[in-house]
């Protein structure tokens, strides 16, 4: 017949614990040496670049969009990168000021954007998508004209 040893128990429960966080210290210094430099993906002069999204191909390639200044207005830019360096392209093509962009690939991995933006009357929702060929834009209306909504 077995008899219950809490003391036992808890000694073999506390030996287990210890060599996790063995296994755990040994382990990191390699986790941590896996992860690659960063990298600059942006290459504006202007030093407000924000808000970036990245969402990842099929074989694992980075596709990222953010906002920045291009020294008069914010604008939404992408750029992806296939293992030879990025390439960043200016998405929104407004005279006004375009935030928070978000991306999304379809399953060729084509980049499709959405963001919103002033049109100089009132805030409007963009969307932009890339087949290969360049970036078709299109814009949608939101009815919402209070100027103060801005950033």
């Amino acid at each position: 017949m077995a008899v219950y040893d809490e003391a036992q128990e808890q000694g073999g429960m506390a030996a287990g614990v210890v060599a996790a966080l063995a296994a755990l210290l040994l382990l990191a210094p390699a986790a941590l040496a896996a992860w690659p430099a960063p990298q600059k993906v942006s290459t504006g002069i202007h030093n407000r670049q924000l808000c970036p999204q990245i969402a990842l191909d099929s074989a694992g390639n980075p596709n990222v969009v953010w906002y920045g200044s291009d020294g008069s207005t914010y604008q939404v830019y992408y750029a992806e990168n296939t293992g030879s360096g990025w390439t960043p392209q200016k998405v929104s093509t407004t005279t006004t000021n375009n935030y928070d962009p978000q991306i999304a690939l379809d399953s060729g991995g084509n980049p499709s954007v959405v963001w919103y933006g002033y049109d100089g009357s009132a805030w409007q929702v963009y969307y932009a998508e890339n087949t290969g060929s360049g970036w078709t834009r299109r814009r949608y209306p939101q009815h919402h004209t209070d100027n103060s909504v801005r950033r």
